[in-house]
């Protein structure tokens, strides 16, 4: 029995990432990842997939307001399909409506649409304060550290150079035992920035959670505040990226970290000149 039609089951499915066990992680993840591939799978090869039991992916089958798995999967089945009508109707109405290289592919204009709604969520969900404390503590730090892997990585080299134009200099490590080693020398005088958009890169947790054990001021840029990562951060800068998560490799996390990136360009920038 399905318990709530509000919410899409994929995205419903993503927030036991955060809240539920490890374990139960693990499934969510996968299943929130794989949709399709789930609905033509088994219960034994989808727990193979994803590490865990065939009672956990019950478990979170039964969490989300299913009997069970079979349940489960034909919600998502059906889900899958509306999504796949409603994707048609859109296609037709950019046809129409559209012009120019969106109007001659139907994909681009929907990353564009999807991208700015990201920008757009990520700016009412940000808090001042928060971003007030970080432009002020970048400008006081003896040194300050960014971390992320794959496109996270990318992300804090972004923010390196950003900021290296206002004056402030952010190491990024090329490695997570490069990250640990510039964590196990910090002091109470030094900045460090983790980012994963899931919250759950095990590098980058541990980054932080070394960071904040040697008495360094901690930031978490993520798009989960309840994830591992957020729980080892004095401060939790949310960001939105639009829809279920991404695949991972996905750049969708980039639009929003450069909002962020400006907005804290600025506000040091007006430090300076106050």
């Amino acid at each position: 029995m399905e318990k709530s039609e509000k919410i899409s089951l994929i995205d419903r499915t993503s927030r036991l990432v955060e809240r539920g066990s490890p374990a139960m992680a693990r499934a969510a993840f996968f299943i929130a990842q794989n949709a399709e591939l789930v609905v033509s799978s088994s219960i034994a090869e989808i727990s193979r997939a994803c590490g865990t039991g065939e009672s956990t992916v019950i478990r979170l089958c039964q969490t989300l307001g299913f009997d069970g798995f079979s349940a489960f999967k034909l919600a998502l089945a059906r889900e899958i399909e509306r999504e796949r009508v409603l994707q048609a109707t859109r296609d037709r109405s950019i046809e129409a409506s559209a012009s120019g290289p969106l109007r001659r592919d139907p994909r681009l204009y929907i990353i564009v649409e999807e991208l700015s709604a990201s920008i757009q969520r990520s700016a009412r969900q940000m808090k001042l304060k928060q971003v007030l404390e970080l432009a002020t503590r970048l400008c006081r730090a003896r040194r300050v550290v960014a971390y992320g892997v794959s496109v996270s990585g990318i992300c804090a080299e972004l923010f390196a150079t950003r900021l290296a134009y206002q004056g402030i200099i952010v190491n990024v490590p090329r490695s997570g035992d490069l990250a640990l080693a510039s964590a196990s020398s910090f002091t109470n005088d030094d900045v460090a920035i983790g980012i994963s958009y899931n919250g759950l890169s095990e590098e980058t947790v541990a980054f932080l959670e070394r960071a904040r054990d040697r008495g360094s001021y901690t930031f978490a840029l993520t798009t989960q505040p309840a994830s591992p990562l957020a729980k080892m951060a004095q401060v939790v800068l949310e960001l939105s990226i639009f829809g279920a998560w991404p695949k991972d490799g996905s750049a969708r996390l980039l639009p929003s970290v450069i909002l962020l990136t400006e907005y804290v360009a600025t506000l040091i920038e007006h430090q300076k000149k106050a």
